[in-house]
């Protein structure tokens, strides 16, 4: 009885590690789709670079925003981490900036990629959950 109780434990454990080599395996192959630029229509790009930095420009009315930071993809979501937001003002526009920020990282679920498209849901606390689309450059 005993070495069916080991039997058990062991079946377990590389089931275990089984699961999560595929997991890494899958996090891998998305990390290797996702490297590359994507836009967001006409007022977002970002360029996500093979040693996990990103970059995103963002256009807004009235201000131009770069943000840079670190990116992976963990458990099948993209993880972003911002590291540095530069905001600049076009002239007479009023700023007015919410002082509550963002959470870092940031977890966008990533529900499709392939060549020139990927989807991924984000969950902010602030809004509620966001299908985005990204497209390829």
């Amino acid at each position: 009885m005993l070495a069916l109780k080991y039997i058990a434990i062991f079946l377990f454990a590389g089931l275990l590690i089984s699961s999560c080599a595929r997991r890494d395996g899958r996090d891998s192959m998305l990390r290797q789709q996702i490297v590359g630029t994507w836009s967001q229509g006409l007022s977002a790009e970002t360029t996500f670079l093979a040693d996990g930095r990103f970059q995103s420009d963002l256009k807004r009315a009235a201000s131009d925003v770069r943000i840079d930071g670190t990116w992976d993809v963990r458990g099948g979501a993209l993880v972003f981490s911002t590291k540095h937001v530069t905001e600049s003002y076009r002239p007479s526009a009023t700023h007015i900036e919410s002082v509550s920020g963002s959470p870092n990282p940031i977890f966008h679920k990533i529900l499709a990629v392939d060549g020139t498209r990927l989807t991924v849901l984000t969950e902010d606390p602030q809004i509620g959950a966001k299908t985005n689309l990204w497209e390829r450059k």
